[in-house]
């Protein structure tokens, strides 16, 4: 339902308590609440003798009535008026509660509310970056650019709204001080090569047709295993570890069923303790390899069913 004023509207009521009131009909030289529209939401006033009362309320056509949802003001202190009998009468009014106003140059709005940035206001919490009109039409995010660092400021402080002209989503930084560019939906290029100045995460989307240089392989240095050890791939795709007693080892979170992925591990005095491995995993020729009781094996463990089956291989055994 959508909230409607309308002039000259005025009807009469005999309704007493502080239900609903149903309307009478039109006083004469107004016209009656359909105006408003069945369902909708108007702003209306109660009057009669001493009995007042402002609000908020649904006129319904069938039963031409009028509830009396929110009470803005009465002559009750502020509560819904027990209306006592006789006739009252009913009329759409703009209480000053929920008046726009303009103060000289200030637009002064009621109950802290917000202006949708559709309608030139701010429609979230940063009002300074709301401020910054674009006035553009990209059809693609943008974000805030810095052209002296040539990295993209982190989105901890940004404002996330609507383009005036341009119907998708937009990201400014509230301290820009720099150019800002434009995604090309077209090309799917940023215009200019980019240093990002914190971690992406893709979330699983593809990242495709990259050329790799000075990469790296993020590492994990557990220490001692104790008596169990969990190799997490969302952790780390190459760990350090020291066998320090008997363990059990358990494998998680592998890329899904279709995907390959794996990790090494670098293990130190590996055959100095009994290690159990994963029931999942596959060694050649079907046997767990003797690995080295005072020095450091290399190993490694791939996957591409999700999990079900890991194939192990010894890389290096006793890596001097």
């Amino acid at each position: 339902m959508a909230l409607v004023l309308a002039d000259r509207v005025k009807e009469t009521t005999t309704t007493t308590g502080t239900g609903a009131v149903t309307l009478d009909g039109a006083a004469g030289g107004f016209q009656s609440f359909s105006a408003v529209g069945d369902g909708n939401t108007t702003y209306y006033v109660i009057s009669g003798g001493s009995e007042w009362e402002v609000g908020i309320g649904d006129y319904t056509a069938s039963g031409t009535t009028l509830s009396r949802d929110t009470i803005l003001a009465s002559s009750n202190s502020g509560s819904a008026v027990n209306l006592s009998a006789g006739t009252k009468d009913v009329f759409v009014a703009y209480p000053s509660g929920r008046a726009v106003v303009v103060n000289g140059t200030t637009v002064e709005i009621p109950n802290s509310a917000t202006v949708p940035v559709a309608s030139g206001g701010t429609g979230g919490a940063d009002a300074a970056a709301a401020r910054t009109n674009l006035g553009l039409e990209i059809g693609a995010d943008v974000q805030a650019y810095d052209a002296d660092t040539a990295k993209y400021d982190d989105t901890t402080a940004n404002f996330t709204g609507t383009l005036q002209n341009g119907g998708s989503n937009v990201v400014v930084d509230t301290d820009i001080g720099s150019t800002v560019q434009a995604y090309d939906a077209d090309t799917a290029k940023l215009d200019t090569a980019q240093t990002w100045a914190a971690n992406q995460n893709l979330a699983d989307y593809l990242l495709q047709r990259p050329t790799l240089k000075d990469y790296a392989i993020e590492g994990s240095a557990i220490g001692n295993t104790g008596a169990a050890q969990t190799f997490d791939l969302e952790v780390a795709n190459f760990f350090t570890a020291t066998l320090d007693q008997a363990s059990t080892f358990t494998f998680s979170n592998p890329p899904g069923s279709g995907d390959f992925g794996g990790f090494v591990l670098a293990l130190t005095n590996g055959g100095a303790y009994t290690i159990t491995w994963p029931a999942s995993v596959d060694w050649a020729g079907g046997n767990a390899p003797t690995l080295t009781s005072s020095g450091l094996d290399i190993l490694v463990f791939v996957t591409y069913d999700a999990g079900t089956t890991w194939h192990g291989v010894v890389s290096s055994l006793d890596s001097k």
